[in-house]
């Protein structure tokens, strides 16, 4: 296998001989939440446990009550356009085939206008509708203000197949039908602390410590329909980090670089004259479409934040921003503090190259064992004295989803239930390979091992 694979496209797939397979997820967003279904959904053997640092799902980065779902594009096929590119197509495919009724999931597949703000905007859109067509339409100011209902300045690029839906609601949702498959558990108000490989006979079975927890005890924060789950111990074929900004906070995972950007979502009342508006709308920020109660528009993105606390003053940010990208227009200028009826804090994990961080957490060792220190590709095999084992294999991460992770979190849960069940992937097997190899997490390791030549010394 060594010598077939580049280290971006490396994991180690554990070949478990017990049945069922036990997989741990930390982190009960949409990240955690759309893996765990995909694993129920495609092994009818597997089990599956959730740990929760809250009282219950989508409490953090998926608390906001609409998000859009829409690509970022590039006048150009780099790496980040092409993945949100596959990213779109297979969320927008995804979505409209689970997805329950409006009543249940609030949704809308209205389209998304993305606004040509300025005149450096409006001439590279002309290359990304040209590039990216059929994905993207090009429309004139008069055919953006049809379709947004709105008066709009700006012409922009249309996303016909894109839309909205409400996040927290979609979280919830995909924990009732989680229980109700039986074969899923969750651990709620229980921060894991730390994961801690534990070898048994050829495995390398993994245990999510929490305080407090004996793991051979399940505590009164489990919540299970199913009591035959409920008896397993907190044992685990595979464990992973799905865990947001929180991703860091373990001792096999605090060098992943993802860094945490607060944004807050204002609401307005539903009956303002922007409550028009038929698509969502993005300029600097975004705009959906209104609900019976509620509209959204924002966000912020501030660095280095310690809290997720809604504040008076980013509210006025959301509301100057739309302002000042909409200066003559009536329905923007008509908005004021007393239409902000709520609003929503939470981090959003990012990372330096925009880009998911989803696969297996490698190790120094094996790194230094097998990859040429001067290109970062695998050594040649009369340089690779013996085999060594990924000393942290089984454990994986899906984080660094950043501000699209409804757009990019179903493409990650589809290649990441492959691999940890040693499945063919529903994806193409071209753009499978590809998208795995764009959001290992070991990309970072072999850019640092290129550059600088040398393991970290305090390893």
């Amino acid at each position: 296998m060594l010598n077939t694979k580049t280290p971006e496209q490396f994991f180690t797939s554990i070949e478990v001989d017990h049945t069922p397979r036990q997989i741990a997820i930390i982190g009960a967003g949409i990240s955690g939440l759309t893996l765990a279904s995909e694993l129920i959904r495609k092994d009818p053997d597997t089990l599956v446990s959730i740990y929760c640092a809250d009282h219950d799902v989508a409490q953090a980065g998926s608390s906001n009550q609409q998000g859009a779902i829409y690509p970022l594009l590039q006048a150009e096929k780099s790496v980040i356009a092409q993945f949100y590119a596959h990213a779109y197509q297979f969320a927008c495919q995804y979505y409209r085939r689970v997805l329950p009724s409006q009543q249940q999931v609030p949704h809308q597949w209205c389209g998304v206008l993305q606004q040509a703000i300025t005149a450096e905007l409006d001439s590279k859109f002309d290359t990304v509708a040209e590039l990216w067509a059929p994905l993207v339409q090009r429309c004139t100011k008069e055919e953006s203000s049809s379709l947004a209902g709105l008066s709009l300045p700006y012409s922009s690029l249309f996303y016909p197949d894109g839309g909205w839906l409400n996040p927290q609601q979609y979280c919830f949702w995909l924990k009732k039908n989680l229980l109700a498959s039986k074969r899923v558990r969750f651990f709620f108000d229980s921060p894991v602390v730390s994961v801690q490989p534990k070898p048994s006979s050829n495995l390398n079975l993994w245990h999510p410590v929490r305080i407090g927890a004996e793991p051979t005890r399940i505590s009164q924060d489990c919540e299970s329909e199913s009591p035959k789950l409920s008896e397993h111990q907190e044992l685990y074929h595979q464990i992973i980090i799905c865990a947001g900004v929180d991703s860091i906070d373990f001792d096999l995972s605090n060098d992943l670089p993802i860094t945490p950007v607060l944004g807050q979502v204002s609401k307005l009342t539903h009956d303002t004259s922007a409550a028009e508006l038929k698509t969502v709308l993005c300029h600097k920020g975004y705009m959906t479409p209104a609900t019976s109660q509620y509209q959204s528009f924002g966000a912020t993105f501030e660095k280095g934040q310690a809290t997720a606390e809604c504040k008076t003053q980013s509210d006025q940010k959301n509301l100057e921003q739309i302002q000042k990208a909409y200066p003559d227009e009536t329905w923007s200028q008509e908005l004021n503090k007393a239409n902000i009826i709520g609003a929503n804090a939470a981090f959003r994990a990012t990372t330096a190259d925009h880009l998911p961080l989803a696969g297996e957490i490698i190790d120094w060792s094996w790194i230094s064992h097998y990859v040429d220190k001067n290109n970062g590709r695998f050594k040649r095999s009369d340089k690779i004295k013996g085999e060594l084992n990924n000393l942290w294999s089984g454990l994986f991460v899906m984080s660094g989803l950043g501000a699209r992770g409804l757009t990019s979190a179903p493409i990650i849960a589809e290649l990441l239930s492959s691999m940890l069940l040693n499945q063919t992937s529903e994806l193409d097997p071209d753009i499978f390979q590809w998208v795995q190899s764009t959001v290992a997490p070991v990309r970072y390791k072999l850019r640092e091992y290129k550059r600088t030549k040398r393991v970290p010394q305090s390893l």
